[in-house]
């Protein structure tokens, strides 16, 4: 039996579920079209999508993501730190590029989690969470600590770590790195083993921003 729910959602509202099955179905419409429901995507095009992601060098993704940040990260005025920190609700235009960095995390966070959930197939999922891992590494490697963060945290949502079939079979090898690459991210102490391996990390480096603006 077909089960429909439905959802009104406000213009800035982002939708994900953690229970859509590969065979179920995200339908989207207008309010005023509430009886007309158009499929989201179709079994085929998430198959395709997955297929895109796996083809891709992770090494090239992390370059991809470290590049963006970088021009983003570079272009932010140190006005833009005092603007946001003390007139946040009075900066608009004074934190353009501050702000841009910290919707990209929640962009690459998201997107983590999309690319996991859609996917359609368990032996695909273990596939792009191997993947997603090694992209992680390679950011840190690339000192990008901010898209390395949101990658990790990506894979840590609640919707994608009760996948426990999925994680099942991912290979021992990954699920150590990945736990060693978690326990930068461990908020205990004040967030003390990222701020060590950060004080540790060369420069050039791009720091986790959410936990920069928190310390300023």
């Amino acid at each position: 039996m077909a089960v429909l729910c439905k959802l009104l959602l406000k213009p800035q509202d982002r939708l994900y579920s953690d229970s859509l099955t590969a065979v179920g179905r995200l339908h989207v419409c207008r309010k005023d079209l509430s009886e007309v429901m158009s499929p989201f995507t179709d079994n085929a095009e998430l198959q395709q999508r997955s297929a895109r992601m796996l083809s891709m060098n992770t090494w090239d993704v992390a370059v991809t993501l470290t590049n963006f940040d970088w021009s983003v990260f570079n272009s932010i005025h140190e006005q833009e730190l005092v603007y946001f920190t003390f007139s946040r609700h009075a900066s608009s235009g004074h934190t353009v590029a501050l702000e841009l960095l910290l919707q990209r995390c929640n962009e690459v966070q998201l997107w983590v989690m999309t690319e996991v959930l859609m996917c359609p197939t368990l032996c695909n999922r273990v596939q792009l969470i191997k993947k997603f891992i090694k992209i992680a590494a390679h950011c840190k490697a690339q000192r990008n600590l901010n898209s390395f963060f949101a990658i990790v945290m990506g894979l840590n949502t609640a919707a994608v770590s009760r996948l426990s079939q999925t994680w099942e079979k991912v290979p021992g090898k990954f699920k150590k790195l990945f736990l060693e690459l978690e326990m930068l991210t461990d908020p205990s102490l004040n967030h003390k083993a990222y701020r060590d391996a950060f004080k540790k990390t060369k420069t050039p480096k791009i720091p986790f921003l959410p936990l920069l603006l928190k310390g300023a």
